[in-house]
């Protein structure tokens, strides 16, 4: 599965660097862009003063990320739960299909009256072909059908678009991140909460289809939890910037 785009603070961690000199700020957002492709960080060669700068930034990055991945791991647990109720539900109804009803006991079986015998005719036969064409076996939604149900359900309405195309992008999606169906239905509950998506009544909300095309599933719209490191920094941030230009 691939690590999405994290939405970093960018706020705070401007507020870390404005005392920095513009080919240091160059060099810490370029380390930032490498450690989040590569997963580590870059050993930059800056002024002493700087480096605490640095070193805040690279708390700020590591914290949102390791929120991310807590996040998806909750996410994943929930839909191997679910998975395995559904499965242990398949497998009730399995048993429950085709089950014999047997006769009572000392039901005398008579024997069939003359007509019942009678050799079919041509016309019969051909009915029974036409009928068993007709009767073609029910198709059962797959996985991925059915969380798109739920998709539609949570997704908001105002600027939905199309049930068809929302239909033919969500299975798309789903192949091309690797994520689960539910997690990407799990990201459409909170897009719906999402200050895009109720502002104005739902006016600015993204169709669904183009949503899952432009991999909107991959953004945080839901606050992180635990952000008490990343609170105090970001009150240290707005103080620096206070001494830096005076005050508000």
């Amino acid at each position: 599965m691939k690590i999405p785009y994290i939405k970093i603070p960018i706020a705070d961690i401007a507020a870390y660097l404005a005392p920095c000199p513009v080919e240091t700020k160059g060099a810490i957002f370029q380390a930032v862009l490498n450690y989040g492709l590569f997963q580590k960080w870059d050993c930059l060669e800056i002024p002493e003063q700087y480096q605490a700068g640095y070193t805040a930034v690279q708390e700020i990055v590591e914290n949102e990320i390791k929120n991310y991945k807590k996040f998806c791991k909750s996410q994943k647990e929930k839909v191997k739960t679910r998975w395995e109720e559904n499965e242990k539900q398949t497998a009730k109804n399995k048993n429950l299909v085709g089950t014999a009803v047997l006769p009572e006991p000392n039901t005398a079986v008579l024997p069939p009256l003359a007509y019942q015998t009678e050799t079919k005719t041509k016309a019969d036969i051909n009915n029974n072909k036409e009928t068993t064409k007709k009767a073609a076996p029910e198709k059962k939604p797959t996985a991925v059908e059915i969380a798109f149900e739920d998709f539609w359900v949570v997704y908001p309405k105002k600027r939905a678009g199309s049930k068809e195309k929302a239909k033919t992008a969500f299975a798309a999606a789903v192949k091309r991140s690797g994520l689960f169906a539910w997690q990407i239905v799990a990201k459409a509950r909170e897009y719906a909460k999402s200050e895009e998506a109720t502002k104005n009544d739902g006016q600015f909300a993204k169709g669904a289809a183009a949503w899952l095309n432009d991999d909107r599933y991959l953004q945080s719209y839901a606050p992180s939890a635990g952000q008490s490191t990343l609170e105090q920094a970001r009150e240290k941030g707005y103080e620096i910037i206070n001494n830096i230009f005076g005050g508000k």
